[in-house]
Parts: C-alpha cells; sequence; structure tokens
C-alpha cells in the first residue's frame, strides 16, 4: 500500500467557493472571447457588404487607421503573452488578430472601388493622427524610448483609433447620427468590453508588465471615445 495519501496533497484540495469561482471566471473570459471573434467578422462583414455596392459615408482613412491600432495593439497583448503566457492574454491577441486581418480585407475593398473620393473627413484624421503620432515621436526622442517600448506603441494605437473617434462627435452634432446603426454602436462598446475585462482580470490575477498596463490604458481612452460618440448619437 502506497504511504501517500490523499492529506499530504491537502493544498490541492481548494474551497468548493474558490474552485466555483475560477469556473465562472473562465465561462465569462471563453464567452467575452467567442463574442469578441464574432463582433469583428459581424461588423467588418457589414462594412465590407456596404462597400460592395457603396462608398457614401465610408472614410478609408478611418479604417487604416483602425486596422493599424488593431495591429499595435495585438503587438502589446502579444508581448505579454510572451512574457508569461497566460489564456486571457492569448485570447485578447486571437481577438486583434481577428480585428486585424477582417479590417484589413475591409481597407483592401474600399482601396479597390474606383468610385471613392477622398473627403474632408478623411484629411482630417490623417492631419490629426499625424500630428498625435508626430509628438508621439518628439515626446519618445526626449524620453529615450525606442519605438518597440510599449508607452509608445499604445500611444501610437489611441493616435490612430480615439483620436479618429472623437472626431465623430462634432461631425455627429452637425450632420446627425443617421449614418450609425444601433448594432454598430453596440458592437463598438461590445468590441471594447470583450478585451478590457479579460486584460483587466489578467492583471489583477497575473502578471502586471507594461505591455499589459498600457493595454489598458489605451481601452480606458477607447472606451471614453466611443462612450462619447454614443452620447451625441443618442442626443442628436
Amino acid at each position: 500500500m502506497s504511504c501517500i495519501s490523499n492529506e499530504n496533497f491537502h493544498f490541492l484540495n481548494f474551497p468548493p467557493d474558490w474552485r466555483r469561482a475560477m469556473r465562472t471566471h473562465k465561462r465569462l473570459t471563453d464567452t467575452l472571447f467567442i463574442t469578441g471573434i464574432i463582433s469583428s467578422i459581424w461588423w467588418c462583414g457589414a462594412q465590407i457588404m456596404r462597400a460592395l455596392t457603396t462608398t457614401q459615408g465610408i472614410s478609408l482613412a478611418q479604417y487604416i487607421s483602425f486596422c493599424i491600432s488593431f495591429i499595435f495593439a495585438f503587438s502589446l497583448a502579444f508581448g505579454s503573452y510572451k512574457l508569461k503566457p497566460d489564456v486571457a492574454m492569448k485570447q485578447v491577441a486571437t481577438m486583434l488578430a481577428s480585428w486585424s486581418l477582417c479590417g484589413s480585407v475591409l481597407v483592401l475593398v474600399v482601396i479597390f472601388r474606383e468610385d471613392y473620393i477622398w473627403s474632408s473627413f478623411d484629411r482630417a484624421i490623417c492631419v490629426t493622427s499625424g500630428s498625435l503620432i508626430g509628438a508621439v515621436y518628439l515626446w519618445s526622442v526626449l524620453t529615450k524610448k525606442t519605438a518597440g517600448d510599449p508607452a509608445v506603441r499604445a500611444l501610437v494605437a489611441l493616435a490612430l483609433k480615439s483620436a479618429p473617434q472623437f472626431l465623430l462627435v462634432p461631425i455627429i452634432i452637425a450632420q446627425g447620427g443617421s449614418g450609425y446603426t444601433v448594432s454598430a454602436i453596440l458592437l463598438g462598446h461590445i468590441s471594447i468590453l470583450s478585451r478590457f475585462i479579460p486584460i483587466v482580470s489578467s492583471w489583477r490575477s497575473g502578471s502586471k508588465d507594461r505591455n499589459k498596463k498600457w493595454l489598458i490604458i489605451e481601452g480606458v481612452f477607447n472606451f471614453l471615445s466611443w462612450s462619447a460618440v454614443t452620447i451625441v448619437w443618442i442626443t442628436h
């Protein structure tokens, strides 16, 4: 008979409440992951179908900036995962990869539309995001940070995503929000929260590296900018 009994492994006998909480947490993160993947395919798919029929109300500069911002965010999530493998960060990186891939297809569809006309909103995005990226570059030089620093990558992602979203606020105030459907507004929030919640959860329970820290900061600004868009869309 073995002298090793269950008592020798009492540390593995987690309290039932703790095990139940872990199962609930896993179900939540898995649900957010599936929701995030579906929202990326749904949103980009709807925009692709629209772009195949008309270019009215479409902003190529916005699509390009959003797509590049997701690539930068992916580099942060993947960098965090490489430092310490974590299921939540792996799922976040996969969601961002899905947005990057679907967004790239959308950009290509619009680029090959011969009737697309570069709008004033496209120019505004280029000027605003370009100026902010220039400011980030100047800050990185003054603080001696490399282009691969998490802070630099996150700030560039913000310049490419949050800034264009804030630009939508005065446009909706002036022209109304008829160009945005309820599903588009809701999908924006679902997309942000499906990534933000797992990142915060991973931060609280796992490693606290700078990639994750700056992903949280980026997520906060993305939520604030889209919330501003939502508020003026509802009121106008």
